[in-house]
C-alpha cells in the first residue's frame, strides 16, 4: 500500500504587484489579494487564510498564464477573477465557499488581450470589464 502525502499551504504573504486591481474587501473582515499564483481570502478577524489557486497550465485545455485583476461584488457574495491566455477569462466565485459559481470566456480576444479591470453594478446584476492587447 503507497500513501501519498499533499503539500498546502496554511499562510501566504505577499502581493502580486503586476496584477491590476490586486485586491478587494468581500465583506468587514475579508480581504481578497493576488499572491503570486492564487488569490487568498484572508480573514482580518481569526487571521485564516483559504486560497483560490490559478488554473494555470491548462485546465480544460486552455492554457493560461495567471491572474490579471480582480473585484468582489458590493453585496460580498461574488468574487471575480480574470486570468490571462490563449482566451483570456473571467471566473467568478461565491465568495464563503470558494465555489466557482461561473466561467466566462472572452472568445474574440486573441493571446496579446488581457482583462485589465472589472467592476459589479451595484445590484451584481451585470460584472462590467475592460481589456486591452499586450505587446
Amino acid at each position: 500500500m503507497t500513501s501519498t502525502s499533499v503539500l498546502q499551504h496554511k499562510y501566504v504573504f505577499g502581493l502580486h504587484t503586476g496584477v491590476a486591481q490586486n485586491a478587494a474587501f468581500v465583506d468587514a473582515t475579508t480581504v481578497a489579494y493576488v499572491a503570486g499564483y492564487q488569490v487568498v481570502l484572508a480573514d482580518t478577524e481569526d487571521r485564516s487564510q483559504k486560497f483560490i489557486n490559478s488554473f494555470v497550465g491548462g485546465a480544460g485545455g486552455v492554457e493560461l498564464e495567471g491572474f490579471t485583476c480582480l473585484t468582489a461584488s458590493p453585496d460580498g457574495k461574488l468574487l471575480a477573477v480574470a486570468e490571462r491566455g490563449e482566451k483570456p477569462e473571467i471566473n467568478i466565485f461565491d465568495a464563503k465557499t470558494r465555489r466557482k459559481k461561473k466561467n466566462l470566456v472572452h472568445v474574440d480576444a486573441c493571446a496579446k488581450c488581457s482583462i485589465i479591470s472589472m467592476a459589479f453594478t451595484q445590484v451584481r446584476s451585470a460584472l462590467l470589464h475592460s481589456s486591452r492587447w499586450r505587446v
